[in-house]
């Protein structure tokens, strides 16, 4: 926290300023709540932030006017109580108050006249209050002599860097390896983490090892940022004619077979950021189609492409339906072979129960009792028509043996055709 680092302590803060700290932080902020709620707020925001699990944002300034006016008269404000008799507490309170005031004044981006003039009034109250004997701010008038000084102290509050451990990154680079693969990764990290680039920079020994470490150390007092030395380490550690070998492999990099085309597109691409130049979208696209798997072209053919993402999308839709085709199954019937029934194998299909005949009411079914399965003409014993079976008459209903013919019978009460019964 800015202000804190300047001396300030949140309890001598008042309300409104409370919840202006957090609001320019973007942190919601309840107009009605109390005191000791935005004071507590206040307290743990501070804490994730040093800590380092808050990440730090620029802070928000709607309005400088009138942040200047409302600054000129707290200002205003301390000026007259601190023309009296104060105690040790009180000005340890006003002394707190205009370092927060400082810090406030100093984050406007525009350092007017007016700015200046309440920055030197601020560093003068300062200056009486500590002739006082404030203990609390011992050590602290050294820190806020001038408006240039305290521009100094604006510098250190919103450039602080954490702690952080680079060890942590699990990156190491020996020189032996692609130097483009680290410094991308590394920056990535960097990025990820919020570690600043003098934190990077300070922390290079802990990434490099062997003969990249020994190179670093002689190269120290020359290389003072971290883009310096990155700039330095891949013009020495990079492989020589990388980008034609890059391309090569680019080339010669077609789709595996059970390669989705997110991860094959992601790797080409990859691939081309290793490369020095920037190479045109059209090109790269080139290059997938003539890499990517038959199935796909086949039906990529159909289409214009114009992109990368427009490539992407239709060969997913084409990985859906080969999804699709894998886990078609065909139904499930069972075969009744009859020798009447061979010369033609669709009516040796029969349903396995009566849910299927029901949804294909034309699916060909054969009746084992019936006398036309045992011979070659079919002919109903109960209408005498010969285009249906015995079975399938709708036109009577009369009982009658399905293998003779026996009418009032049924075939397993039949005299005739059953031995048992005839004993």
């Amino acid at each position: 926290m800015d202000f804190l680092n300047a001396g300030c302590k949140i309890i001598h803060l008042h309300k409104d300023e409370m919840a202006h700290e957090l609001a320019i932080r973007r942190l919601p902020v309840n107009p009605v709540s109390r005191r000791s709620s935005l004071c507590h707020a206040l307290k743990q925001t501070a804490d994730l932030a040093k800590k380092g699990s808050l990440k730090c944002q620029d802070l928000l300034i709607s309005n400088e006017v009138a942040e200047l006016e409302l600054c000129q008269r707290k200002v205003e404000e301390i000026d007259l109580e601190a023309k009296g008799d104060l105690t040790a507490s009180a000005i340890d309170r006003l002394s707190s108050r205009c370092k927060y005031l400082l810090c406030r004044v100093s984050r406007l981006p525009q350092e007017t006249e007016a700015v200046l003039l309440l920055k030197t009034l601020i560093t003068s109250l300062l200056d009486r209050l500590n002739e006082q004997g404030s203990s609390a701010s011992s050590g602290s008038d050294d820190d806020f002599q001038s408006p240039n000084e305290s521009r100094i102290v604006r510098e250190i509050i919103y450039k602080t860097d954490k702690t952080f451990n680079i060890n942590s990154l699990n990156l190491k680079f020996k020189g032996d390896t692609c130097v483009r693969t680290f410094l991308s990764r590394l920056e990535e990290l960097r990025d990820a983490r919020g570690i600043s680039e003098s934190r990077i920079y300070r922390g290079f020994p802990e990434v490099l090892e062997g003969p990249a470490l020994s190179w670093f150390r002689s190269q120290r007092t020359k290389l003072t940022t971290y883009k310096e030395v990155t700039a330095a380490l891949q013009e020495e550690f990079d492989i020589p004619d990388l980008d034609h070998q890059l391309w090569q492999e680019i080339r010669a990099r077609t789709q595996a077979k059970s390669e989705t085309i997110v991860f094959f597109v992601s790797t080409v691409l990859g691939m081309y950021e290793r490369l020095t130049k920037e190479v045109p979208e059209q090109e790269k696209l080139d290059t997938m189609m003539r890499n990517i798997r038959p199935e796909y072209s086949k039906d990529l053919a159909l289409h214009d492409i114009e992109s990368i993402e427009q490539l992407k999308s239709l060969c997913k839709r084409i990985e859906l339906a080969q999804v699709k085709a894998k886990q078609f199954r065909e139904p499930i019937l069972s075969n009744k072979t009859n020798d009447s029934s061979s010369d033609n194998p669709s009516k040796n299909v029969e349903p396995r129960n009566k849910s299927f005949q029901s949804r294909f009411p034309n699916s060909s079914r054969n009746f084992v009792a019936s006398v036309a399965q045992s011979s070659s003409h079919t002919k109903c014993f109960r209408c005498g028509r010969s285009n249906h079976n015995t079975k399938e008459c709708k036109s009577s209903r009369e009982i009658v043996c399905f293998k003779c013919g026996e009418k009032g019978v049924k075939t397993p009460e039949c005299v005739k055709c059953n031995s048992k019964t005839k004993n």
